[in-house]
């Protein structure tokens, strides 16, 4: 009888000391969750706020000359991008209206979305 009171007893600490363990490791768990989704906010803000920036840089309102490096390299970047987009629309044999950007025929007159004239 004191074996079996033994083992049961060994049993019992082992089982206790596992349901602790697991009760850390979901502890932890939530936490990293709550810590990436904090991370998240931060990240979603940043770029809110870099948005923000580069729009008034936009609509003409003074940047500080620290962040009037990143607005040009924004604009550069922009640039670049139109240019890919243009290649991509000519080997498609397309071309994109300047106001609303829809795609259409190379020989098009007018916007097959807007109307707008095309060039």
């Amino acid at each position: 009888m004191d074996w079996f009171e033994s083992v049961k007893g060994n049993v019992k600490k082992t089982t206790e000391k596992a349901v602790a363990k697991s009760n850390e490791l979901l502890e932890a768990t939530k936490l990293r969750f709550s810590v990436n989704e904090v991370e998240s906010q931060i990240d979603e803000l940043a770029k809110q706020l870099g948005e923000k920036l580069y729009s008034d840089y936009k609509a003409g309102v003074e940047v500080n000359e620290e962040y009037l490096i990143y607005c040009r390299d924004m604009d550069n970047k922009n640039a670049a991008l139109a240019l890919l987009n243009d290649q991509i629309a000519k080997t498609k044999n397309v071309k994109k209206c300047a106001k609303c950007g829809k795609e259409n025929a190379l020989e098009a007159n007018y916007c097959i979305s807007c109307g707008e004239k095309m060039e």
